[in-house]
Parts: structure tokens; C-alpha cells; sequence
């Protein structure tokens, strides 16, 4: 077979295994497993249960951690903070709350629900990875976290960026941030927003698809 008919079969190869994949993880035989696997005290609508849960999969450190959803005007498209009364409550039995915005001024509401399941689970996973920081830092260490956030906040929003990357959520990333960037629905402010404190959807790509280092391929 000619070079390029079998690159050609390769390309339409993996595109069928990656499409599979994707039918079979949204099947709904998938998600009621992982639902019973990972939806331990979480508290789901109908609109975040399939993406919450597929997120999840990454984060089985969370499985049993109590995580409620929901909406509040935001001037971001979500955010994942401890309820209000952890310093009440000892680290072990913190609950969270990942915050949808339905803010009107920058179409939050309609944007998140003209995603791809595969780009809502990728903004999910940037919740997740903060949550999973949040579990490792006792209540004084949470206070100081938020003053930190303020003072470093693109980099700490950078830093939770490669953390969903390297939970296996590189694709999902940027399925969401190429939807962000191409949207009719998007706001200047808030794409703004996303250019100034997060990663960009070049430096995604090549996190994604960074080239295997030499000494490994000869190791290998």
C-alpha cells in the first residue's frame, strides 16, 4: 500500500476508535456505572450529571467527597469554592460547590448549554482539580489560599489548567477552550478574562500533543 493511502487509513482508523470511545463513554450504561461508582454525596441536576460524572472519572480521590452544583451570577462561567461553613467542619467532612454562572451580561447560561458534552466535561475537570487542591489544605490553609488566589491568581488558574491536562482531560480542554474562543455567544470582557488568567489554546495543543521526548523513544 502507497505512503499516503496508509496515512490516510490510519487518520479514518483513529478518528473511528476515538468516535467509538466517545459513544461509549456517554453510553448510558457507562454513566449509571460510574453514577454508582463516583456519585457518592453528590448532588446533581440534570443538565450537569453526564458531564459531572465523566469529569469525575478522572478524580477518583473525589469519589466519596460531597460536591453540590449550583447556578449563581458569576462574572466567570463557573467556580469551585468550600461551603460556607468549613471552618466549622473538620477537612475530612468539607462539602463544595461548583458554581454554574446563568449571569445574563455574558451569556453564561446559554453558552454552557450549547457545549459539547466534551467541552463541559473539560471545564468540569478544571473544577474537579481545583476541589482536589482544596482537599489537601486544613481550614487555616484554605483561608490563606484564598488571599494567595488574589495575589496569584493566573497562576494558580494556569497551574489547575496542566493539573486537568495531566489527569487525561487534555482533549476535553480543548474542545472547551476552542468552543470559547469560536462562540457567537462569547463576550469581549469575558474572553478577555479567559486570554489574561488561563492557558491558551495554543499552549493546550501543545501539552495535548507534545512530542515524545528522544531519550524515551530510544529507551523504548
Amino acid at each position: 500500500m502507497k505512503r499516503w493511502r496508509l496515512g490516510l487509513f490510519s487518520c479514518f482508523l483513529i478518528l473511528g476508535i476515538s468516535g467509538w470511545s466517545r459513544e461509549k463513554k456517554s453510553s448510558p450504561e457507562y454513566i449509571d456505572s460510574l453514577n454508582a461508582e463516583l456519585g457518592v454525596n453528590k448532588r446533581f441536576d440534570s443538565l450537569m450529571h453526564k458531564p459531572a460524572l465523566l469529569a469525575l472519572a478522572h478524580y477518583p480521590e473525589l469519589r466519596t467527597t460531597h460536591i453540590e452544583y449550583r447556578y449563581k451570577k458569576l462574572p466567570t462561567l463557573m467556580a469551585a469554592r468550600p461551603a460556607f461553613d468549613f471552618l466549622f467542619r473538620s477537612s475530612k467532612k468539607r462539602r463544595y460547590i461548583i458554581f454554574i454562572s446563568n449571569n445574563p451580561e455574558n451569556n453564561s447560561r446559554q453558552l454552557f448549554r450549547n457545549m459539547s458534552l466534551t467541552a463541559k466535561t473539560g471545564i468540569l475537570g478544571h473544577e474537579y482539580a481545583h476541589i482536589l487542591e482544596y482537599e489537601k489544605l486544613s481550614n487555616l490553609g484554605m483561608l490563606w489560599y484564598s488571599v494567595n488566589y488574589f495575589m496569584n491568581r493566573r497562576k494558580i488558574e494556569r497551574e489547575t489548567d496542566r493539573m486537568a491536562i495531566e489527569r487525561g482531560l487534555g482533549n476535553e480542554m480543548l474542545e472547551y477552550t476552542t468552543h470559547i474562543k469560536t462562540s457567537q455567544l462569547i463576550s469581549s470582557k469575558y474572553l478577555e478574562r479567559k486570554k489574561k488568567y488561563y492557558l491558551s489554546l495554543a499552549e493546550i495543543r501543545e501539552l495535548v500533543y507534545a512530542p515524545v521526548p528522544r531519550s524515551l523513544v530510544k529507551n523504548y
